[in-house]
This record gives C-alpha cells, sequence and structure tokens, in this order.
C-alpha cells in the first residue's frame, strides 16, 4: 500500500504551499498599520491643559510620593544669554534634588512658616516665557506635592499665573482659561483653587475647591484673575 505524502508529487505540492502561506504572513504584517512614536511635542500636548479645573477637585498628589520629571526641552546650557537670566541657582536642598532632576529653577521663592513653593520649568519659548513648568510645594524641606496635575505652558488653558500663601496651611492659585476665540494674551477666565497643606511627618498639598471667576483687565494686553 503507497502512502500519498510520500509521492514526489505530494512533497513538491506541500512545499509549495508552505511557501505560499509565508508569504501570506509577511504581507499581512507589512500591511499592518504601525503607531508613530510620540514626538516630543506630542508628550507635551499630553500633560498640559486645563480640563481638570472643570470638575471636582481630587487630589493628584495622594499618587505622587517622588518628584515628577521635566520634559526634555533642553538643558541649561542650550539657553539663550537673555533668557538664561530667568533660570537661578539652588538654595536648599529641596531645590538641588529638582536640579539634580533636570528642572530649571525661576522666579522667587514664596514662603509662609515652614511652607514655600518653588515654581520650576522644563525650558522655555522664543519669548523666554517657561514651559512644561510646575509649582513645587514643601514643608519643612519635605516634599508636598503640587499646584497642578500637569505641566504647564504660558499662554495655555490651564497654566498657572499667580498664587498666594494666605497661611503656611493655606494656598491659593490662579490659572487661565481660555475661549476658542480668546487672544493668547487675554483668556477670559480664571479658574481660583484653593490649597490645604497637611503639616505632619508625610506632607501633603490637597485641592479643596475650584472656583471660575472673570479675568480682570490689566490695561497692558493683558489678563489676570484677582486671589482675593
Amino acid at each position: 500500500m503507497s502512502i500519498p505524502f510520500a509521492n514526489p508529487r505530494w512533497i513538491r505540492l506541500l512545499q509549495l504551499l508552505s511557501v505560499m502561506l509565508l508569504a501570506a504572513a509577511l504581507l499581512s504584517c507589512a500591511q499592518t498599520p504601525k503607531e508613530p512614536p510620540l514626538s516630543a511635542s506630542s508628550q507635551q500636548d499630553e500633560g498640559t491643559g486645563g480640563s481638570w479645573l472643570d470638575h471636582v477637585p481630587v487630589n493628584w498628589n495622594r499618587r505622587m510620593r517622588s518628584l515628577p520629571p521635566p520634559l526634555s526641552l533642553g538643558t541649561l546650557s542650550g539657553l539663550s544669554g537673555h533668557c538664561l537670566q530667568s533660570v537661578r541657582q539652588a538654595q536648599s536642598p529641596f531645590e538641588q534634588a529638582l536640579v539634580r532632576a533636570g528642572w530649571l529653577l525661576y522666579e522667587v521663592v514664596q514662603s509662609y512658616g515652614n511652607t514655600q513653593v518653588v515654581m520650576a520649568m522644563s525650558g522655555v519659548d522664543g519669548m523666554c516665557r517657561p514651559l512644561g513648568y510646575q509649582a513645587f510645594v514643601y514643608w519643612e524641606g519635605r516634599y508636598a506635592g503640587t499646584l497642578s496635575p500637569t505641566l504647564m505652558n504660558s499662554r495655555t488653558d490651564g497654566a498657572l499665573t499667580q498664587f498666594q500663601l494666605e497661611s503656611s496651611s493655606r494656598i491659593v492659585a490662579a490659572f487661565t482659561r481660555y475661549r476658542e476665540k480668546d487672544p493668547l494674551c487675554c483668556p477670559s477666565r480664571i479658574s481660583r483653587v484653593t490649597y490645604e497643606v497637611i503639616q505632619d511627618d508625610a506632607p501633603l498639598v490637597i485641592p479643596l475647591s475650584i472656583d471660575a471667576i472673570h479675568a480682570i483687565s490689566l490695561g497692558k494686553g493683558e489678563n489676570r484673575g484677582e486671589l482675593k
């Protein structure tokens, strides 16, 4: 009794079928669209925006026990001379930790008692305005959290414009809110956020409330909201 698969004709037929199946599989893989890698700009867009200001505050700081990293926008040596003037040196161990993590410190530290708020940025735009920036809060030298759940860019929705320490345990901050037709200089609304700073062995910043207010014209092509 002969075995069909031992026949040379069957062997050639099976080999041809195997080649056809392999070619079909390779063609299917080549035609499958691949997800494009995230560029620096898309990663930045993903981490910015003011939508969090439209909802009941959720304490993002409960999930954050380490310093968030800055965006990869360059280094201190890459800044022009004019923009370089806005960057300051670290004055405390906490600020040194921020610098080691890649942050660029700017603006004066605001303090009330043992609570301090430090501004740090990832880089600047063409007008030396901060990009990928954040406000870091610490109490007695210990990290307590940030004033925003996302990194911020100047002249964009959800950008922090000013803040005030009303006491060592209370901070009030203002964030720009843009409507579709608002010019970049003049957001029509401001979101005011009130925070509590829990002062213990594990200090924590907690957002308590978010209020929407109208922006007030400064008469110089810019708007802001009053914190009081």
